[in-house]
């Protein structure tokens, strides 16, 4: 009884097995004659994966393939020597909704190109060659979200270039030779979320050319030829969390450029930026990321930073500061990062760190300090990292705190055994933080040697100097003498001989 159970569960248990294998035979064989029609219609040079995506690149292709799958929807040409585009070439194509032609020679869009694509979601016409746009490129794609125009030779946007765009999301116009951006140019645009204009030739921006970008959350101007900016040109971009501004020519920063914005980070660094005024980022209350590095900064204002309370990071590396006004980061709760490293620092406040709970951080590398005050290394208790290295400390009987210091939070110090004394000579290149008091006390014995000599060199010139002047008043007493004598013995002489 049992081995007849047992044999009629290994008919079913077989049974069940050659069904699935046959359900996956049919299943491959479907797909392979799928993947045959597929490629039978798939054009020469070209790669077609499913029966909606197509791939052409190839150097010797010249122009767009006749016979693309009509149902196409995502098209990608790329490394052809396809110099020119219009509506005959992609027309059929009217289920199209990412295209992307890219590196190739393309020099020319003629105007009705894309009438026929109005489903068009992302468009790509990157690291070509095309230098103008026509006005009416993109007048049929209303669904549009995507629009990408890198790495051209564009110099000049058509004031209506981008009208009716209502959906367009991302805009990248970066790596052109842009050199005006025309005002009103981005009206239409009220859904746009990223618009990139790095890496062009922009020296000059209308003081309303972003009213309208209400959604805008990240702009990138960087890498032009920006001297000033318009005052309140952000005025309206109140969802703006990222800008980036480096790499330009910027002398200063008024007071009213930046309106109240969510903005989480501003990258200003490599300007010509000199001073940074009271409440120049007053506006910025989200501000977390602040780089200000390779600038000409010589001044800061106490209330710089007035109001930047989430503030994480604030870099001020590569400029021309000497010093820093007491209160300087005051109030900031949430600093963790001070980059203060390539200055000409002589000295800091006492209290510059005081009430930083966060501050894990602080770079003061190649400046020219000479020591730190006590009440400053107490403030800084507990940060996790302090690089102090390149500075010219002067290891006299005062440099003592800073060395026990130093001995006491070793571990918070990197490069420690380059911090080193630069005075006096005796002590050159020797580690602060292995400094004896027998060093200190042989540079005492050798200080009071030192005075001694000066001293002593000091009184032999002073004696050498009055003798020597002494010498000099008394051979001008004999002389005037000797010329008074003269003078009498001439004029007696003179008496003698005169006629009576």
């Amino acid at each position: 009884m049992n081995c007849a159970i047992g044999g009629n569960e290994g008919f079913f248990v077989m049974n069940r097995i050659w069904s699935m294998n046959l359900r996956t035979y049919l299943c491959m064989l479907y797909n392979a004659y799928a993947i045959n029609a597929v490629l039978g219609n798939c054009p020469g040079k070209c790669l077609c994966e499913s029966s909606n995506k197509v791939q052409c690149q190839d150097e010797t292709i010249t122009e767009i393939p006749s016979n693309i799958p009509h149902e196409t929807i995502n098209l990608f040409i790329s490394r052809t020597r396809i110099s020119a585009l219009n509506s005959n070439d992609i027309e059929l194509l009217v289920s199209l909704r990412y295209f992307t032609f890219e590196k190739s020679e393309l020099s020319t869009v003629m105007p009705s190109t894309f009438q026929n694509n109005v489903l068009l979601n992302d468009l790509h016409l990157m690291e070509n060659k095309l230098q103008d746009l026509p006005v009416q490129l993109f007048s049929s794609l209303q669904n549009l979200q995507r629009l990408f125009l890198s790495g051209n030779k564009i110099s000049h946007l058509p004031q209506e270039l981008f009208r009716g765009l209502g959906e367009l999301r991302q805009l990248d116009l970066s790596k052109n030779a842009l050199r005006v951006i025309p005002e009103g140019i981005f009206d239409d645009l009220s859904n746009l979320e990223s618009l990139s204009l790095k890496d062009n030739q922009i020296e000059h921006l209308p003081s309303n050319l972003f009213s309208s970008l209400e959604n805008l959350v990240t702009l990138y101007l960087s890498r032009n030829n920006l001297v000033r900016l318009p005052e309140g040109i952000f005025l309206h971009v109140t969802r703006l969390q990222k800008l980036s501004l480096f790499q330009n020519r910027l002398e200063n920063l008024g007071t009213s450029v930046f309106g109240p914005l969510l903005l989480t980070e501003l990258w200003l660094y490599s300007n010509n930026l000199t001073r940074l005024e009271d409440g120049i980022f007053r506006n910025l209350t989200k501000l977390q990321l602040l780089i200000l590095s390779r600038n000409s900064i010589c001044s800061v204002s106490a209330g710089a930073f007035a109001g930047l309370s989430d503030l994480r990071e604030v870099s001020l590396h590569t400029n021309r500061l000497v010093s820093l006004e007491e209160g300087t980061f005051a109030h900031l709760n949430n600093l963790v990062n001070i980059s203060l490293r390539h200055n000409q620092i002589q000295s800091l406040p006492r209290g510059i760190f005081h009430n930083l709970p966060r501050l894990r951080c602080v770079n003061l590398h190649d400046n020219s300090l000479y020591n730190l005050h006590t009440e400053l290394l107490n403030s800084l208790q507990d940060t996790e990292e302090i690089v102090l290295s390149q500075n010219p400390w002067r290891c006299d009987h005062d440099i003592i705190p800073f060395r026990n210091w130093l001995q006491a939070h070793w571990s918070k110090v990197p490069n420690l055994t380059s911090v080193v004394c630069q005075t006096p000579l005796n002590l050159s290149r020797i580690n602060i933080a292995k400094l004896t008091d027998k060093d200190l006390g042989r540079y005492k014995r050798f200080l009071s040697r030192a005075m001694t000599l000066i001293a002593v060199t000091l009184i032999s010139t002073s004696v050498i100097s009055i003798t020597f002047l002494c010498c000099l008043f008394r051979r001008s007493l004999d002389r005037k003498y000797c010329l008074s004598n003269f003078s009498r013995d001439s004029l007696t002489s003179a008496n003698v001989q005169a006629p009576q």
